[in-house]
This record gives C-alpha cells, structure tokens and sequence, in this order.
C-alpha cells in the first residue's frame, strides 16, 4: 500500500513524500518514521499516493490578503 506522508521541519517548512508500506497504520506510521529526514516530524499519514499543496506553493495574489481576516 502507499502512503503520502506530511512533514514540517524545525524551521516550519513542509514537505511530502510517497511511503511504501502496509495497510497496517500503526506500521505504516512506524515505517514514515524511517523515512523522515533529520529534523522532521511526521504531521499527517494519507492513504494513496496524493498531490499536497501549502500555502507557499499557492498564486501570489492569495498571499496578499490576511489569513484570520473575517469577512
């Protein structure tokens, strides 16, 4: 089975990659964990193999505004 496995580092970036593992999640979480790179904490665990956007891979103009703004 395939995972899409979430990280952020120490300095707040995130980051993703595809994980190989069971459909097991409690060893599909252990086997993230393997792969994680120094100073990466795993934040989330999503069966399939998945696109994952964040707020800086978004369109400049969605930048500009403030995010806790209520309209």
């Amino acid at each position: 089975m395939i995972y899409t496995a979430i990280y952020m580092n120490d300095k707040g970036v995130v980051t993703h990659r595809t994980c190989p593992s069971t459909a097991d999640r409690a060893k599909a979480w252990k086997d993230a964990l393997v792969v994680a790179v120094d100073g990466e904490c795993l934040v989330a665990l999503v069966p399939g193999s998945h696109p994952v956007y964040t707020y800086s891979d978004g369109p400049s103009n969605i930048k500009s505004h403030d995010l806790f703004e209520i309209r």
